[in-house]
């Protein structure tokens, strides 16, 4: 299994914009995808950082999700999903880690 960790810091107390969005994210375009996520909001370190999981079967699983987000970049459901959260965001990163245990 590989999981994805999507790692954003909001702006000063926008954490809660970033995470209504990526429930909204798992509510609607997780599905199409046939991914899962979880959401983790900081308890201690950096506040306001929102990290989003998502579990993949392999890296094939990856390539092929990704594949297919590229189409939903250039629809405008997406597009407004987007617009709706990234000025809350200051900085963000991506790991993929496979799952050993």
């Amino acid at each position: 299994m590989i999981v994805e960790r999507l790692t954003f810091q909001a702006k000063f107390g926008q954490g809660d914009t970033i995470t209504q969005a990526f429930k909204e994210f798992n509510e609607k375009f997780a599905p199409r995808y046939g991914v899962t996520g979880r959401l983790l909001v900081d308890v201690t370190g950096p506040m306001f950082t929102v990290v989003a999981e998502t579990e993949y079967r392999d890296m094939a699983h990856v390539a092929e999700t990704e594949a297919g987000m590229q189409a939903a970049f250039a629809d405008s459901e997406w597009q407004g999903w987007f617009a709706a959260w990234q000025g809350a965001v200051t900085s963000g990163s991506r790991e993929l880690l496979r799952v050993v245990a």
